[in-house]
């Protein structure tokens, strides 16, 4: 995680370090801008880890998306900052749980999450043509959860027990997270396609376990 982390920021500083006078490394178009993005979410939660060395997998991946708006702000040539605020819905799975009462069973309830995240991103950006090129950007990600709910099928028959806000003070979830984020942005015009993944850097768990949620993502976004 750490070397990921690193390689990233160096790409980025390697790249303004070698900036020629050319459009490809400073553009002298570039200004700020606003834009929106919409992406697919690829839930990757972690595995629990005990104190005492071992480990247990209790989730399976699951999905959502994410719907929000950034800034886009020149630093220097084609080095850009680019801060922003998204809505967020995730879903994952428990994987072999079975919740019963009486003759009711069911098997791996899922867990839908809800909240807004704060990427606070730093890239650059290639120009190799006209009306596009490609970005490579990296940064933090601050989370805030608002709602985390493991929900049934039959709400009457599992029980309110199981259908608790797992933020509440009775939950074993801390709705505060911070991730470090690294991808590719593919521009087109006023488009653009980012690929990216999420490392959570936060324990997310009140109880002995720790537990951190990591994701992947591909998204679409118009730049006005």
């Amino acid at each position: 995680m750490k070397k990921t982390i690193i390689l990233s920021i160096l790409l980025i500083l390697s790249a303004g370090a070698i900036k020629a006078q050319s459009p490809i490394l400073d553009n002298p178009d570039n200004r700020p801008y606003w834009g929106i993005r919409v992406a697919w979410d690829y839930s990757l939660p972690g595995k629990w880890n005990f104190d005492n060395g071992n480990s247990a997998k209790i989730y399976k991946p699951g999905s959502g998306f994410t719907l929000g708006a950034v800034y886009n702000l020149p630093v220097v040539a084609n080095l850009y900052f680019e801060p922003g605020v998204t809505f967020y819905y995730n879903t994952y799975s428990y994987d072999d749980l079975i919740l019963s009462e009486g003759d009711y069973e069911e098997t791996n309830p899922k867990i839908e999450k809800f909240g807004f995240r704060v990427p606070l991103n730093f890239g650059y950006r290639f120009d190799f043509f006209e009306n596009g090129g490609f970005s490579i950007f990296t940064g933090p990600e601050l989370c805030i959860g608002a709602s985390s709910r493991i929900e049934t099928k039959h709400f009457d028959e599992v029980g309110i027990d199981y259908n608790k806000n797992l933020y509440d003070k009775s939950g074993y979830m801390r709705r505060f997270d911070l991730a470090w984020s690294a991808g590719l942005a593919f521009h087109f015009a006023s488009w653009q396609i980012n690929v990216s993944a999420a490392f959570g850097l936060l324990d997310l768990h009140k109880n002995d376990a720790k537990f951190h949620e990591n994701r992947l993502n591909v998204g679409l976004g118009y730049n006005f």
